[in-house]
């Protein structure tokens, strides 16, 4: 199973750190203050941008393979619960198991030992249950 997602659209992070590479030609410094409204814009520290622009816009790609287990539509929850799933992208973009869960993703992606050590459970856990309509399930 590739790690990319059916759908292509980019967190709003990796928007702001892209964008932020294009302005300035280079990475986010944390000096600038033109770097903290960014960060504030998207409710992260300079220091957190600065990693997310150095990891790159596909940090959070693991997230979306599981949301699509857990048959979560990612543009419906990005159009509810904007800022959960910003959180959520920012979360695992610094998850220390990436590689852990990439390799799981590879070798069994339906097997669920990825809910013991994701540090997004708890939130995925709260979004399935939720009645969500492309679902259509209640």
């Amino acid at each position: 199973m590739s790690l990319s997602v059916a759908k292509s659209s980019r967190s709003p992070l990796a928007v702001m750190a892209q964008w932020w590479r294009d302005w300035t030609g280079g990475p986010v410094s944390q000096d600038s203050d033109e770097a903290a409204r960014i960060a504030h814009d998207v409710n992260v520290t300079s220091f957190e941008l600065e990693r997310l622009n150095r990891l790159g816009p596909h940090a959070a790609d693991l997230m979306e393979v599981r949301m699509a287990q857990l048959d979560l539509d990612r543009d419906e929850v990005a159009r509810l619960e904007p800022g959960v799933l910003q959180d959520m992208q920012r979360v695992c973009s610094f998850c220390a198991s990436h590689k852990r869960c990439s390799r799981d993703v590879a070798r069994d992606p339906a097997d669920t030992i990825w809910k013991s050590y994701c540090p997004n459970i708890g939130t995925f856990e709260a979004l399935d249950a939720r009645p969500w309509e492309t679902r259509r399930e209640w």
